[in-house]
């Protein structure tokens, strides 16, 4: 058998593509999903005053971010400002919406203390908070110029949030203060 003839290499490149492995990794961009804050509409318990945009001001992450939690969130954990929020594909949890009925969180006093409607010592505070008595008869039969729902914790009524400014360590060691409006 005669040998065959080596194909000469062409001065035409080839028009077909051959792949090739390389040792370095490409760099291509990658989409790093914005950060949105969890839950939406976030703020301390506080109050809406104190949400993450509040939080976003100079170092008031740093300051009080472990602290005043709401919605089961600190301002660290809730904010994107304070290295918190939702960083994902999913869309971030709303802000529960205040409910009709009181919270514990913070304490509550009937206001005025003792109260009781215009027909008497036995229809106080305590009786409201009885089965549906809130709902049937809280908006009627004023005394002190209160309904029930206007006096009663367990109405819904009464002074909430009537504490002392306080002191409570953060894990980051530094004390945190009662924030002021500046």
């Amino acid at each position: 058998q005669a040998p065959t003839e080596t194909p000469r290499p062409s001065s035409e490149p080839t028009k077909s593509f051959q792949p090739s492995v390389s040792s370095m990794p490409s760099v291509s961009p990658t989409n790093t999903p914005p950060c949105q804050d969890d839950p939406l509409g976030w703020y301390d318990s506080d109050g809406p005053t104190f949400n993450c945009t509040w939080y976003s001001i100079g170092s008031n992450c740093d300051d009080s971010g472990d602290n005043f939690e709401n919605f089961n969130k600190t301002a660290n954990q809730a904010c994107c400002a304070c290295g918190g929020g939702f960083k994902g594909s999913q869309a971030p949890t709303e802000t529960p919406r205040p409910s009709s009925k009181p919270t514990t969180s913070l304490p509550c006093k009937d206001d005025p203390p003792g109260w009781n409607d215009m027909f008497g010592s036995d229809y106080n505070c305590m009786w409201y908070s009885n089965k549906s008595n809130c709902e049937e008869f809280g908006d009627h039969f004023a005394n002190f110029n209160k309904t029930a729902n206007q006096a009663c914790c367990a109405c819904g009524g009464g002074l909430k949030g009537t504490h002392a400014p306080t002191i409570s360590p953060s894990i980051k060691g530094k004390a945190s203060k009662k924030r002021k409006l500046s």
